[in-house]
């Protein structure tokens, strides 16, 4: 806070509280116009209905919502607090958590059934995500 003050004169640490709020004041007006809300329950449905089966780029956000990755990724952040990628990621590693509960599938099937083609890889997101590995998370539950 004392280089802010320095690079921005008159900056104290109680402006930070006052530009913090303008910035979140700001967020809520981007996305509360009834078109940016519609393009947002659209990419949301979107990822929901695909985020287990197929792998999604930013292309097809774009394509399906009508603007830039870079301008969607920011109204997604202000909306919801996380980006896109960091949405689906979520939504994976939640299913997967319920689908560990089941003996009967193996970790290969449940990397598969929450769209990761391969387990190993599903096994390091999980466990950056956990803390632990899908293996791990079933023993202890």
């Amino acid at each position: 806070d004392m280089h802010a003050s320095r690079v921005l004169p008159g900056f104290t640490p109680d402006n930070k509280i006052v530009m913090l709020a303008e910035l979140a004041d700001e967020a809520r007006r981007l996305y509360a116009t009834p078109r940016v809300r519609a393009l947002l329950e659209r990419a949301v449905r979107f990822l929901d209905e695909r985020c287990f089966s197929e792998s999604l780029d930013c292309a097809q956000l774009s394509a399906l919502t009508g603007v830039s990755y870079s301008y969607l990724k920011k109204l997604f952040v202000a909306r919801y607090g996380l980006p896109p990628s960091r949405y689906v990621l979520r939504k994976r590693m939640e299913y997967a958590k319920t689908l560990l509960l089941t003996p009967e599938l193996s970790v290969t099937e449940i990397s598969r059934q929450v769209g990761y083609a391969s387990v190993y890889y599903f096994s390091r997101v999980f466990r950056a995500e956990t803390g632990m590995t899908p293996t791990e998370y079933r023993r202890g539950m």
